[in-house]
């Protein structure tokens, strides 16, 4: 094969102009020289008429976020209480699911309890539909854009106990932070609800999550 592409070579050069020859034996000895491959690259980018010599900038996967209309974004707010001292096995029974992921308890979540000090309090979190297909990173990344904060598990468990109707009504509820162990695979938690039933569950944390779905987010005026 090596043959043959020498031959084609040598049958194109015989009718390249004599005035291009110097730059055939210039090109030739650079893409034979130790940096011949730097070389052969940007030859490939000329021959797609591209500038070989401008480093492309990395594409951002998540660049939309940043040029999201922040007025399309759906949002709903919702107060209830926490109380440090409950654990998540309390949280997560007080929520009376349809059923739940048995992998709800302090063993696989409990690191994730953020609310560990003083008595019970009020706190808000708004949930946001993006309306398009987003992964948690992306979620949270225009969570900062709508200034609101990270929560953690509690904050699920006790929207999933105090506000059953609004579970069924949004159908999908992701909890974007907190990632736990499940089975050797990082997941993160979410509540699932309709007409007939609610659940409490957790999936793979790359999970791309449909344009239903709503993100949670601390609100700056928790109360």
């Amino acid at each position: 094969m090596a043959d043959d592409m020498l031959g084609k070579v040598v049958r194109l050069i015989v009718n390249v102009p004599a005035t291009a020859l110097g730059r055939i034996i210039d090109l030739l000895q650079k893409l034979a020289a130790k940096d011949g491959e730097t070389w052969a690259v940007a030859l490939g980018k000329f021959l797609r008429k591209e500038n070989p010599w401008v480093e492309s900038a990395p594409v951002d996967p998540d660049a939309w976020v940043d040029e999201l209309d922040l007025t399309t974004i759906e949002t709903r707010a919702f107060e209830f209480e926490i109380d440090p001292a409950d654990t998540i096995e309390a949280q997560r029974d007080a929520g009376e699911y349809t059923d739940h992921n048995p992998n709800f308890t302090t063993a696989v979540f409990g690191s994730c309890r953020k609310i560990t000090e003083g008595g019970k309090r009020k706190v808000k979190v708004v949930a946001f539909r993006i309306g398009r297909s987003a992964t948690r990173q992306q979620a949270i990344r225009l969570r900062t854009r709508l200034n609101l904060g990270a929560i953690c598990v509690q904050h699920l468990l006790a929207l999933g106990a105090q506000h059953k109707r609004a579970q069924q009504e949004l159908n999908w509820i992701v909890n974007p932070d907190d990632v736990g162990s499940v089975d050797g695979e990082s997941c993160v938690s979410y509540l699932y609800g309709d007409g007939a039933r609610r659940n409490l569950d957790c999936d793979d944390a790359r999970s791309e999550w449909d344009g239903s779905t709503w993100f949670l987010g601390l609100s700056e005026s928790a109360v």
